[in-house]
């Protein structure tokens, strides 16, 4: 299904699901393949903003570490006139004694990293980060499975089509799919619509996530497999 003959709902999810797709770096063709950026996709956004979102997402760390400025920082490689100068150049106001926020240096001397929300960037890792449970990365190795099927021309519908048409076709019929998911589990898995886009919809409904925080779950979900996402940008 092409952008053109989508409508409604349907062309927004597919206009979120491209710009969600940006924090994620494409890895094919090889003849395009940028091996050593993983910020390529964000390269409209200052560095410091795509740092920010890639830590965030993919928790790629593009600054020192922490302990290596806070070492700097008590042996006096880096002195209080450069932090002024570095916070002037930043339109930062110099507050003795403020408590450091995220990715600054605090009057002791310590320094806290850029980091992920807590608990995950998923609301499948939230909720597994609360109840102690592992769906999130159960959920990954399931999803790595039919991708690797798929590539590997293993996965295929009869008459054609995508990767979610050959899955849906096969997966409620699948031993290992049918014993993770339960007899709920593959009610739903049967229920499924034809299409991609409104099955992503019915996901995202079903797990409370709208608004602003819808682009938040994609662009969370896609960094979860960067690889297998990369690879079908």
């Amino acid at each position: 299904m092409t952008k053109a003959s989508a409508s409604g709902e349907q062309a927004i999810l597919l206009a979120d699901v491209d710009e969600a797709a940006r924090i994620v770096a494409p890895l094919w063709p090889l003849s395009s393949f940028i091996a050593v950026n993983p910020l390529w996709g964000l390269r409209e956004h200052s560095f410091d903003r795509a740092v920010e979102l890639s830590a965030r997402f993919l928790g790629v760390h593009g600054y020192p570490s922490p302990d290596l400025y806070a070492d700097a920082v008590r042996t006096g490689r880096l002195v209080p006139e450069d932090l002024w100068h570095a916070l002037d150049e930043h339109g930062s106001e110099k507050t003795a004694g403020r408590p450091a926020a995220d990715g600054e240096v605090g009057a002791s001397g310590t320094v806290r990293a850029r980091g992920a929300r807590a608990g995950g960037t998923t609301t499948l890792a939230r909720y597994d980060a609360s109840r102690g449970t592992r769906l999130a990365e159960s959920t990954d190795a399931e999803v790595a499975r039919w991708c690797a099927a798929y590539a590997a021309g293993v996965l295929a519908h009869p008459d054609g089509g995508g990767l979610y048409a050959a899955w849906r076709w096969v997966v409620a019929r699948d031993p290992a799919t049918r014993r993770l998911a339960g007899v709920r589990g593959r009610a739903v898995l049967a229920s499924l619509p034809d299409r991609a886009e409104d099955a992503i919809l019915a996901s995202l409904e079903r797990l409370g996530v709208a608004g602003v925080d819808r682009m938040d779950e994609l662009s969370g979900q896609l960094a979860r497999l960067p690889g297998w996402a990369g690879h079908a940008l």
